[in-house]
């Protein structure tokens, strides 16, 4: 071994032991570090749970990376953070240590992992959560976390270490879990009920929600109200109207499961059939084709005379599923630019346009709907 390649490696070695020994003296100082994984709803969990902690006087940090990458600061402001390469667990590092350096009381982090050796290595090895919230566990990235419901189970509960408190649905409780505590919950009758989303999907998350607030002993009706603000913020980032060219969106692009998805088109379903028109845009990604063919076999359900947009970097593949899976549909090929001049022109009948399948690539797109 040469003198050059040995002092490489002895220097490498000296950086990742003084990296460690940085971020273990920095996790010592913020008290309670809590991880939310799931297959659905983590940023908005997250959301939530940074608000109700800020509101009930401490001193709190978070990140989410749903759509885009935000930081959550203990002042009440946020901040998008700047990505000048892929993502990667490993950008938490100096996140963590500055949240340390400003004496943070709580942390909460949304896992960006997916591959279940980073799902490890982000709870055993950098964030040490004392407390995991796991949202739901649903059939969604067959392609990276499992090829089956038990697979991707075993993957998402990567994120729960042997000191933790684990919090996870009732129904998974019999799997195989390490933590130290484990405490389990059911879907509960939500306190909000005058929001258009399907109640199923709102009691699941409430009762997350109210176990959180009940263990940290937080304020209950501070707890309902953010439970309330958030899912009026969903409802609102989901539904676009624009009387003036005739049409309503539905952004679905972040739900990204067809069972989830399936859910919201049957609670929707009234208001696609009352349109004189129905049209999908489904985003297909040709790194998820799994994805795509669950879609394929979920969307039988919408009208017979429903039109389907393909856009994205998987087209060709889902044009052939589509038209396996949807016969008689009209299926198109279609650019975003292509669908933005269309919308900006209008429609001459009452037109429901669905967006489904994939969030990555669409943003363009949304602000074509208006949509920032």
């Amino acid at each position: 071994m040469s003198i050059f390649l040995f002092a490489f490696l002895l220097i490498t070695f000296l950086s990742l032991t003084i990296e460690i020994i940085r971020l273990k003296r920095s996790i010592k100082h913020i008290p309670v570090r809590i991880l939310v994984n799931g297959t659905r709803g983590k940023t908005s969990t997250v959301r939530m749970m940074y608000r109700i902690f800020l509101e009930n006087k401490y001193k709190v940090n978070a990140k989410t990376t749903g759509e885009e990458p935000v930081l959550w600061k203990s002042n009440g402001q946020s901040e998008l953070l700047h990505r000048f390469a892929p993502a990667n667990i490993i950008e938490n590092l100096r996140i963590i240590r500055d949240w340390a350096g400003k004496n943070t009381q709580v942390a909460v982090l949304e896992c960006m992992a997916l591959h279940p050796e980073m799902q490890h290595t982000l709870a055993w090895k950098i964030f040490d959560p004392t407390h995991t919230f796991i949202t739901n566990i649903g059939n969604d990235h067959f392609e990276v976390m499992g090829k089956n419901l038990q697979e991707i189970t075993e993957t998402i509960l990567q994120s729960s270490t042997n000191k933790n408190i684990l919090f996870i649905p009732a129904e998974y409780s019999n799997a195989k879990i390490e933590a130290g505590r484990i405490e389990t919950y059911n879907p509960e009758k939500s306190p909000v009920d005058d929001i258009p989303i399907p109640p199923v999907v709102l009691d699941s998350h409430w009762g997350l929600i109210h176990v959180f607030i009940d263990h940290f002993g937080l304020d209950f009706e501070t707890g309902v109200k953010i439970f309330r603000q958030e899912w009026m913020r969903n409802v609102e980032q989901m539904r676009y109207v624009n009387n003036q060219k005739n049409y309503t969106f539905w952004n679905l692009f972040s739900v990204n499961d067809s069972d989830s998805a399936a859910y919201l088109l049957a609670h929707i379903m009234p208001e696609i059939k009352r349109s004189r028109s129905c049209i999908t845009i489904f985003n297909a990604r040709r790194d998820r084709p799994l994805r795509t063919e669950s879609f394929a076999s979920m969307m039988d359900s919408l009208p017979s005379d429903t039109v389907v947009w393909i856009m994205g970097s998987g087209t060709c593949l889902c044009r052939r599923l589509f038209r396996k899976n949807l016969p008689g549909r009209k299926i198109e090929l279609i650019s975003i630019r292509k669908i933005i001049k269309i919308i900006e022109a209008g429609f001459k009948v009452n037109t429901c346009l669905i967006g489904l399948g994939n969030t990555r690539g669409i943003q363009t797109l949304l602000k074509g709907f208006g949509q920032e």
